[in-house]
């Protein structure tokens, strides 16, 4: 039910979720200022990515 995440955090499925809203809103100023071929949106993008796949991952075990 925990993940571990970069520098040593622990994550529960609560914060992932808090976490991916606070990136999904990240992603769409970046994306509405550099546009969405830029270097700092496809990486924001790809964290997004990541938390979302880490949540549905945790869930999962839930659900098992």
């Amino acid at each position: 039910m925990w993940e571990m995440v970069e520098m040593g955090l622990i994550k529960g499925p609560e914060r992932l979720i808090e976490d991916i809203e606070i990136t999904r809103g990240k992603l769409l100023a970046l994306g509405a200022y550099y546009g969405i071929n830029d270097p700092i949106v496809l990486n924001a993008s790809r964290e997004l990515d990541k938390l979302i796949l880490s949540y549905y991952k945790k869930t999962m075990e839930k659900s098992t």
